[in-house]
């Protein structure tokens, strides 16, 4: 029998309430062992505004929210200062 992939858990610290509660139901419910449940980090990746910023327009981008001119312009003026 193969051995379960190991199982890690990351989180953004305001999701941190609602990842317990998920991990607690999977490791109370994980008698088979079908999860191997390797631990679990919370944290908030903000660094200052301005990385932040850069971050998140290119977050908009990429994920489609925001048309190419418009992340082009705003990457000439603002995200390379």
């Amino acid at each position: 029998m193969n051995k379960p992939t190991q199982v890690f858990f990351l989180s953004r610290f305001i999701c941190a309430y609602y990842k317990r509660a998920s991990l607690r139901s999977a490791v109370d419910n994980n008698a088979d062992g079908a999860i191997n449940f390797k631990g679990f980090a919370v944290g908030n990746p903000y660094t200052n505004a301005f990385t932040n910023n850069v971050a998140q327009y290119r977050a908009y981008y990429y994920n489609g929210l925001v048309p190419a001119p418009t992340y082009k312009k705003w990457n000439e003026l603002c995200a390379s200062r």
